[in-house]
């Protein structure tokens, strides 16, 4: 055993703030040594402490907890998942194992240190049914620049994105519904979308599979700060998936979701439940 890994439980627990304080005293001489492999939620993750965001694959081991409780919520055995914008694939993972031997997932990343990240930690789980696809979701398949930053979770292909020590990249992109005709794939049961802002595009190239009912429940990180650009673009994909037959909660802390109108979604960060028709 990692040494460092005995340090998970006395940090978690610390209360919060506490623990946080203790995590940061403590990262310098957890990152001198490296990466290191743990089990989060089931399943097996590299931790990188020079990441601000595995501090909570560390002392807790998950990701966004109510995000994650809303997703395996409404993964069934069996079930088809996409992750879009996966950074290090946990939640392809995660579904992968909760959907079991029948099911299977997919990872959309386009950060190539990313994609080397998830590469790792699926040769971590060999008994997992996921695949990696190095490309961006869009409106329509071609190129497109991402901005990517300093930090694995902080890069967007929105026109006028900006982070700190943003270095532009080419990377290919597809729409989900060319990606489904294109692989023989008849219905993606559940999805969870985080792509910086781009969400309002990866939503335009699903326009005929939202219909046809070819989308189960999604999951998006809503980045309104980050569609100043797009006009009423955004409006209208939120009325898209409204008449297509979802719908809108928002994924609040402690796991609770409320119902949310698409008007009345606010300009900055939150996390949307898309849930699908069960008629």
């Amino acid at each position: 055993m990692d040494v460092r890994t005995l340090l998970r439980w006395p940090l978690w627990a610390l209360s919060g703030r506490f623990r946080k304080a203790a995590y940061a005293r403590a990262r310098p001489w957890l990152a001198k040594r490296g990466p290191c492999v743990l089990r989060c939620s089931g399943i097996l993750m590299e931790v990188d402490f020079s990441e601000n965001g595995d501090y909570r694959l560390f002392v807790r081991g998950k990701l966004e907890s109510a995000v994650q409780a809303v997703i395996l919520s409404v993964l069934a055995p069996g079930a088809t998942f996409f992750d879009v914008g996966a950074n290090r694939g946990y939640f392809a993972l995660l579904a992968a194992d909760r959907a079991g031997p029948g099911g299977r997932a997919w990872a959309f990343e386009p950060e190539p240190e990313n994609t080397k990240r998830i590469r790792r930690n699926f040769a971590l789980n060999p008994g997992l049914a996921v695949t990696l696809e190095p490309v961006a979701v869009s409106s329509m398949a071609g190129e497109a620049t991402f901005m990517a930053g300093d930090n694995s979770g902080h890069g967007s292909i929105v026109e006028g994105f900006e982070v700190a020590a943003g270095r532009p990249i080419t990377v290919p992109t597809v729409s989900l519904d060319g990606y489904l005709e294109e692989n023989g794939i008849d219905r993606v049961d559940v999805m969870k979308m985080d792509i910086e802002g781009a969400e309002v595009q990866a939503i335009e190239g699903m326009a005929s599979g939202l219909p046809a009912g070819r989308y189960g429940d999604i999951i998006i990180e809503w980045h309104g700060s980050h569609h100043g650009e797009l006009g009423t673009r955004p409006a209208q994909a939120l009325e898209l998936l409204v008449s297509s037959g979802y719908d809108l909660f928002v994924i609040e802390r402690r796991r609770k979701t409320e119902p949310i109108k698409p008007e009345a979604v606010p300009a900055e960060r939150v996390h949307l439940f898309c849930r699908a028709s069960r008629s």
